[in-house]
């Protein structure tokens, strides 16, 4: 009898621990990039017709990146070959980004802005 509540439990306890490592996988993208628009949100003190085109920005490039990460599963391509086509177009992604930001800003605002590596 106590082996048998043993065993359940023990498999009641691993089966939590699975869910609650998968609701912490599926929930770590999103809070992520929130965080990055909050962030510049915060640092430019922006208005509201630029935290919606803010907001537009990174649905927009939420759905490219999507996108590719969709194209190279389906390309039967090597690892390293996928990986450099994949960081050359995630380059090019974030770059349309940073300028679709910078083109939100005002003269001030693009003060603020740190030099780009």
């Amino acid at each position: 009898m106590f082996r048998r509540f043993a065993v359940i439990w023990t498999i009641a306890l691993a089966l939590a621990g699975t869910a609650d490592a998968a609701q912490r996988r599926a929930g770590r993208r999103e809070p992520r990039q929130d965080r990055v628009v909050q962030r510049i949100q915060q640092r430019f003190n922006l208005n509201e017709a630029q935290k919606n085109g803010l907001r537009a920005l990174q649905e927009s490039r939420q759905r490219e990146m999507q996108s590719l990460r969709q194209e190279l599963r389906q390309k039967g391509q090597t690892k390293q070959e996928l990986r450099r086509e994949s960081r050359e177009r995630r380059r090019d992604i974030n770059q349309r980004f940073r300028s679709g930001v910078q083109g939100l800003l005002t003269p001030d605002q693009l003060q603020r802005l740190p030099r780009q590596r």
